[in-house]
């Protein structure tokens, strides 16, 4: 129903009716330009959105599970509690968009653009975000267990409260970055850049983290 499906809601938005609902699994959205559009509560398991332009759009409550948004413009779009189980950020731009609530297991998000994105409280186990630059970024909240921040930026984020359990940050930059009150058991720290990053009232360092952190200029421990 791929090319069906693109059709169907191309005129339904020409003719200024609504596509919240839609049962559009599998539609080739390749270079669509969706910008502003209310997708909400839609059925888009496995569609296809290279290089589509979905700024402003709304997937709130939409089921995007194995979705492709590799190189696709997504800033300032709504995914407030949607399905992203699996999908694909590669090269995509999720600055200032709101995932809060979101499910983002397994998802792969590396050299992804998720400046200012809002994450309170998103799944997002066993992501990949490596080389991702999630600059002010708000996980607050967030289920990052077992998640590679490998190389990431997240200076000055919010991770209040997280469940970062083996989670990777190898040489990621967190500086300034809050992790007041996070689970951090097992998680890795080497070479990470900590200067100015809060670490009040977390749990799980070794010794030889918080001894690391302290070094490194982290606030505190």
């Amino acid at each position: 129903m791929s090319d069906f499906g693109r059709d169907e809601l191309l005129r339904l938005i020409a003719a200024g009716e609504s596509a919240d609902g839609m049962d559009l699994a599998g539609a080739n959205l390749v270079e669509t330009d969706l910008s502003g559009v209310s997708l909400r509560g839609c059925n888009l398991r496995g569609a296809n959105f290279y290089r589509a332009v979905l700024d402003n759009a709304d997937f709130s409550d939409a089921i995007l599970d194995e979705c492709d948004f590799y190189k696709a413009d997504l800033e300032n779009a709504k995914l407030v509690n949607s399905s992203l189980i699996r999908a694909h950020f590669k090269d995509s731009d999720l600055q200032g968009a709101d995932l809060s609530q979101a499910d983002l297991t397994n998802a792969n998000l590396e050299w992804a653009s998720m400046k200012r994105a809002k994450l309170v409280c998103v799944k997002l186990e066993r992501g990949n975000l490596y080389q991702a630059n999630l600059k002010g970024a708000d996980l607050t909240g967030a289920n990052v267990r077992g998640a590679s921040f490998e190389n990431a930026n997240l200076k000055d984020a919010s991770l209040c409260g997280c469940d970062g359990q083996v989670s990777n940050f190898h040489r990621a930059k967190l500086t300034d970055a809050n992790f007041s009150s996070a689970k951090l058991d097992g998680i890795n720290l080497r070479y990470a850049k900590v200067k100015g990053s809060s670490f009040e009232g977390v749990s799980g360092l070794t010794k030889e983290q918080i001894e690391y952190a302290q070094a490194g200029g982290a606030k505190g421990l």
